[in-house]
């Protein structure tokens, strides 16, 4: 039964609310805009890219929660959102507060990496098989979905599979989102990118009704920005600019250019009306943020990254490691890389140069690599000349944005090039330019022979915390310091996930800035460092008084620094495996909690 007779079928209105009718009418159109040819081969183009997806990065350990895609601490923080958003809605907490992390006052996590729509989305997986599995498979969907509606978008633009399916390859697996993929799972779910493009696309080309488009945009956008801000914010930011010039170009009929932005505007409207909620929590942090969350000149793209590649892609050998290790960053966020396509590129420029959409195409790819550059260009690490980025950080909001992320912008411009100029090509010409297309593909190859490998960690687990040990020597919400401390392990935040959010952290990591409250204090200073320095007695017992800290765990080898000088102070101590706890005297708590943690106070600590 075809997909267009299928959602025919008549309905008894009698059994059917108003509501309903709407909805299947919407639907019955949607499809009814879908040929069955056109619904075959985007299958066929899903299952090729999830396959790969697998066959590159799927690992068995993965699944079975004993390993994680990704390196660094920075997956477990997705993991403990994961975790986190069906713990409060199951609780009835307020999601976009929380005082198990930064306790007893807790911390506002609007501006943090909270991935609300992944975490709602899986809350099933993760509820069945923990927030390891739950990251791993929306790790591997992440990539296979992006091809797949970068392919999608293709497709509606040339009408022909190949091209397509090469365009799909070329972003889903881009530099960008292999780069990503290294730990950053809400800059790695890119899809609803070029899934507003597509339905633009289709809206303009009368493909779609407008409350079709207005209800899948809308639900795009909103997706999106439960995903990442930043990509919100940026992708919102760029694709003004891009219809802008559109339009002052006149390379499409500006009253249905006109027509489609106005459509997008009310989706826009909607999508406020739904996330504002976020909004609202993120407005009142505003004024308590860092004036930037990160290094301004750091995480930048390097002019070389477009064309060495980092030791992330199979071609970076130790020809591409002398240039790529002089990138500022790291070979996290330095995937820029686009080799062979920049000929490519050049190839589009010829053949299309006198057309108009080509020229904003064009257009649109070079300002966003001087975007990507950040406020000054850089040349093996070496910061030159002021780029336009310069001004672009002097944007409220925009102004936290990494430079070096634009490339993922980049790549969906070249992609459509790519895609554009391969359905162009007839002849000896098409077989010479998908030579040229498939060497670009290899080029893009992840590295997945090097040791350690990038993408996957081992998950180690201190026993203390596997076997549930912390159930009977922590009472339930008990908040407790676990050294190393924030940064130092962010493991610590997986095992508190996993523990169904068991105890309380006065510390923890959820984004690039510490809470003013604990900013203060010299012995967080030390935390941070690693090792207590001098002072550190009375700073450590004033902390721990005042944020109502009653145990002190010691979770790996690297804390270990920190035993001795607790041994010192002459608190309980209790070894466990491989862990030690202290236990804070309930008379420090009683002196201490409640009180404000004044400027003369903390400086009183230090003596």
């Amino acid at each position: 039964m075809g997909v267009c007779h299928y959602f025919g079928r008549p309905h008894n209105a009698a059994t059917v609310s108003k509501n309903q009718v709407q909805a299947q009418t919407i639907m019955k159109r949607f499809f009814a805009s879908i040929s069955e040819h056109t619904v075959l081969v985007s299958l066929t183009a899903l299952c090729v890219y999830t396959i790969l997806s697998c066959l590159f990065f799927a690992h068995c350990s993965s699944f079975s929660g004993r390993s994680y895609l990704g390196v660094h601490g920075d997956p477990a923080v997705f993991m403990w959102f994961l975790s986190w958003w069906p713990y409060a809605i199951r609780n009835h907490l307020n999601p976009f507060t929380t005082r198990v992390l930064w306790a007893p006052g807790g911390i506002n996590l609007s501006w943090t990496i909270c991935i609300p729509s992944l975490a709602l989305l899986l809350w099933p997986i993760t509820t069945l098989w923990g927030p390891v599995v739950s990251f791993t498979i929306a790790t591997l969907a992440g990539l296979a979905l992006g091809a797949f509606a970068a392919f999608l978008l293709c497709y509606e633009l040339t009408d022909q599979y190949c091209p397509s399916m090469v365009g799909g390859w070329l972003f889903g697996f881009s530099s960008y989102e292999i780069a990503q993929l290294c730990g950053h799972l809400a800059l790695d779910f890119v899809a609803c990118l070029p899934t507003l493009v597509w339905l633009g696309v289709m809206r303009y080309k009368g493909g779609i009704g407008p409350r079709v488009f207005f209800v899948a945009s809308s639900i795009t956008l909103v997706f999106q920005f439960g995903t990442s801000t930043e990509l919100f914010a940026t992708a919102t930011f760029f694709g003004c600019i891009a219809l802008t010039l559109i339009y002052l170009r006149q390379a499409a009929d500006t009253e249905r250019l006109v027509r489609v932005g106005k459509e997008l505007a009310w989706s826009y409207v909607l999508c406020a009306i739904i996330v504002s909620p976020y909004l609202y929590y993120t407005a009142k942090e505003f004024s308590s943020i860092p004036a930037l969350l990160q290094p301004r000149n750091v995480y930048v793209s390097d002019v070389l990254n477009y064309v060495v590649p980092t030791p992330i892609t199979y071609v970076g050998g130790s020809w591409a490691a002398s240039v790529s290790k002089t990138f500022t960053g790291n070979d996290m966020e330095n995937g820029a890389y686009l080799g062979p396509l920049l000929v490519i590129i050049a190839a589009f420029a010829v053949a299309f140069w006198r057309r108009g959409w080509a020229q904003v195409l064009l257009g649109m790819g070079f300002m966003l690599v001087l975007c990507s550059f950040g406020p000054y260009l850089h040349f093996m690490g070496r910061s030159l000349l002021p780029m336009p980025w310069w001004l672009g950080e002097k944007l409220p909001l925009l102004n936290q944005a990494l430079p070096a992320r634009f490339s993922l912008f980049v790549a969906l411009v070249t992609t459509i090039m790519v895609a554009l100029w391969l359905a162009g090509l007839k002849g000896r010409r098409a077989l010479g330019g998908y030579v040229l297309a498939g060497v670009s593909v290899l080029c893009l190859v992840p590295n997945l022979s090097r040791k350690p490998a990038y993408w996957f960690t081992e998950l180690r687990v201190p026993a203390f915390f596997s076997d549930g040990d912390y159930k009977r020597l922590l009472k339930l919400r008990e908040n407790v310091v676990v050294l190393p401390y924030g940064n130092l392990e962010k493991n610590t935040m997986l095992w508190q996930a996993e523990s169904g959010m068991y105890f309380r952290m006065a510390g923890g990591y959820v984004g690039a800035y510490t809470p003013a409250a604990f900013a203060r204090w010299p012995i967080v200073q030390m935390f941070y460092a690693g090792k207590p320095s001098q002072g550190y007695e009375n700073s450590l017992t004033a902390f721990c008084g005042t944020h109502e800290v009653s145990a002190i765990i010691l979770a790996n080898d690297s804390a270990k620094e920190w035993d001795f000088p607790l041994y010192k102070i002459g608190w309980e101590r209790k070894q466990i495996g491989d862990v030690v706890i202290y236990r804070v005297p309930q008379a420090v708590i009683h002196k201490y909690y409640g009180s404000s943690p004044a400027p003369l106070t903390l400086l009183l600590t230090l003596w």
